[in-house]
């Protein structure tokens, strides 16, 4: 064999064993790209598995029920058959005639075991949504609740049917159960009534 061959043969080899550094450098520069993208999306990621069942005993309740209170405090409370972790979401839906406009989170139950975030929660037209973070591993099945504050309510009978609960790890969004919600008007002012005046003589030197 010609040196020419060997020198030829022997690249060859080297080519089959080592990329050229260039396209070294670009693979590990699209790696860190690809890293840090997932760095930057995953904290605003919503997982919907929806593969677990669904969940059950919801009720809504209110610390006032006037039209007034332009921000009220409503708790949600429900039991969840499925283990919830960081990123997991819990989504409430109110009935058109509610206000949700400056609606927040007061309190997550101490079951969840979880802070609240990023905030703020996310409110989309008749449904907010309550993203779980730092939370201490898992949050085991259980019953637990939500209170959202800032919420105002037109005047009017709404059905519980029309509260419902979902979270990222059940199928189906479940309503309420319970009598109807009322929501009151202001109450009307009260004639004063009954008012009389006494004392002593107001008259000079009496």
């Amino acid at each position: 064999m010609s040196d020419d061959a060997r020198v030829s043969q022997s690249t060859n080899r080297m080519k089959g064993r080592r990329p050229p550094r260039a396209r070294l450098v670009r693979a590990r520069f699209s790696v860190l790209a690809a890293l840090a993208l997932v760095a930057a999306v995953l904290p605003t990621l919503v997982f919907e598995t929806g593969a677990g069942a669904d969940v059950s005993g919801v009720t809504v309740s209110a610390d006032t029920y006037s039209s007034a209170n332009t921000a009220a405090n409503w708790t949600i409370d429900f039991t969840s058959p499925n283990t919830l972790s960081d990123l997991d979401v819990i989504i409430v839906t109110f009935p058109s005639g509610f206000d949700l406009t400056d609606v927040g989170v007061a309190s997550v139950d101490a079951n969840l075991g979880c802070a609240l975030g990023p905030p703020p929660n996310s409110q989309n037209l008749q449904a907010v949504t309550v993203q779980l973070l730092g939370c201490s591993g898992l949050i085991t099945p259980g019953s637990t609740s939500v209170t959202l504050t800032g919420i105002s309510a037109s005047v009017g009978s709404y059905p519980t049917s029309g509260f419902t609960v979902d979270t990222s790890r059940d199928p189906n969004p479940i309503a309420a159960t319970g009598a109807d919600i009322v929501i009151t008007g202001a109450p009307a002012p009260t004639a004063v009534s009954g008012v009389t005046f006494s004392g002593s003589s107001m008259v000079a030197g009496a």
